[in-house]
């Protein structure tokens, strides 16, 4: 019975070989595969380094242009403020002009009929004047 517990004895030592070599050939695979996900991990992580580099760079972009935009906008509010102040001053200028139109043809109609009258005036002193000479000249 001796050689069975030696046979028992030397199935276990095999079986314990082949698990050990069958362990160092897992090891080796698994170590290889670790070795290629470390550097698949290693360019994953620098493009992720990347992508956020250019995500900073298009946020900071964003940020200026949203800047702009509500410069621009405030320029343009002003502007449109500009122009509704506007329009009661040049409703204000047109009502000048028309009244200084109005008050100038009243003054050309009274300087006309003015100076008419002093027309008439001077005609007839011119008139007097000639008819006085040509008494004194008969005399």
């Amino acid at each position: 019975m001796m050689w069975l517990l030696y046979v028992s004895i030397g199935i276990v030592v095999l079986a314990i070989v082949f698990l050990a070599i069958y362990a160092i050939k897992i090891f080796k695979n698994t170590t290889s595969t670790i070795k290629e996900l470390n550097t698949v991990s290693g360019r994953i992580q620098s493009r992720i380094e990347s992508l956020t580099d250019k995500a900073e760079g298009i946020q900071q972009k964003t940020e200026l242009i949203n800047e702009d935009i509500e410069y621009k906008k405030q320029s343009v509010q002003v502007l449109l403020d500009s122009f509704k102040e506007t329009k009661p001053s040049l409703r204000s200028l047109q009502h000048n002009v028309r009244t200084t139109n109005m008050v100038e043809e009243e003054a050309k109609a009274s300087y006309s009929y003015e100076v008419n009258r002093m027309l008439d005036w001077g005609n007839t002193a011119i008139d007097l004047y000639s008819k006085f000479a040509s008494k004194k000249e008969r005399k």
